[in-house]
């Protein structure tokens, strides 16, 4: 039997079939198996400089959901996938304004990505 899990971010009806692809039961163990792998490394936050985060998180059905509570600058042990979330999910895009050729303002579309908070992992992960 196989489910269907989203792979990137579906914005309208149309693009959800491009978003979502069948995967098996396996495949899904496999990944929920490498998300759960402990990586050790240091704690990061941004906003507030120096300050503390709590977060509750969940990314597989069946797994519990847990509480994370992390301070700016300590050493922690977590899973892989909460410190992917930590480095990917925890942002936000900076617009610029620049004019155009009559002079009118327009959004700049380079957005730059402010990071919040970040894991810096002490073992090596994709």
């Amino acid at each position: 039997m196989s489910t269907i899990i989203q792979v990137g971010k579906a914005i309208t009806k149309e693009k959800e079939a491009t978003a979502c692809k069948k995967v098996s039961k396996e495949e899904i163990e496999k990944l929920r198996k490498e998300d759960n792998k402990l990586v050790r490394g240091v704690f990061r936050c941004h906003e507030p400089r120096g300050g503390s985060v709590s977060f509750n998180y969940k990314k597989w059905p069946g797994d519990p959901v847990r509480l994370y509570t992390l301070s700016d600058g300590v050493e922690y042990e977590i899973p892989k996938g909460v410190a992917k979330h930590l480095n990917s999910n925890c942002g936000y895009e900076q617009h610029g304004h620049i004019l155009d050729a009559q002079g009118n303002p327009m959004v700049d579309k380079r957005a730059k990505v402010v990071s919040r908070m970040n894991f810096e992992s002490m073992d090596f992960y994709n």
